[in-house]
């Protein structure tokens, strides 16, 4: 898929203590693959996202924010549905997440290791995370996530 946003004056920046509008511009291209495998309902699912962000020159939203910024974000999900029963299956996957913040002239990278247990096809999903977040000027941050989601 793909979409835009812009957004004329859309956001402002102090030039030599003027307050100067500029002009928002946010694009984004993604792409998604289940590929079968085998004959007991295996697959490797495969997600990446490009988005580039202009919100002015060297802008970044202020309190050091990792999420709003001129600059781009590439987004890569890899995973592998074991060999299963169609009732309950087991997915590892991977993520990486790389970033380039113009104002900061920095590229931090987020990786993750998981794996989702997918019960009644996919109608609930148990997943635990490993997340390492490469956090500019902090220390970074590692992170445990348990999440549950149930299609009602």
């Amino acid at each position: 898929g793909a979409g835009f946003l812009t957004h004329p004056k859309g956001s402002v920046i102090l030039v030599d203590s003027v307050e100067t509008a500029e002009n928002v511009l946010i694009w984004a291209v993604d792409a998604f693959t289940d590929l079968p495998i085998g004959q007991k309902k295996a697959a490797f699912t495969g997600y990446f996202s490009y988005q580039s962000n202009n919100y002015g020159r060297n802008y970044q939203l202020g309190g050091g924010s990792q999420d709003v910024f001129t600059g781009y974000v590439m987004y890569f999900q890899g995973g592998l549905v074991l060999p299963n029963n169609g009732k309950f299956a087991w997915q590892p996957y991977v993520t990486l997440t790389q970033k380039h913040i113009n104002a900061l002239d920095s590229s931090p990278t987020d990786y993750g290791i998981g794996i989702n247990a997918l019960i009644s096809g996919h109608n609930a999903k148990l997943t635990l995370e490993y997340r390492h977040l490469d956090l500019i000027g902090k220390d970074d941050s590692n992170q445990i996530i348990f999440q549950a989601a149930i299609f009602l």
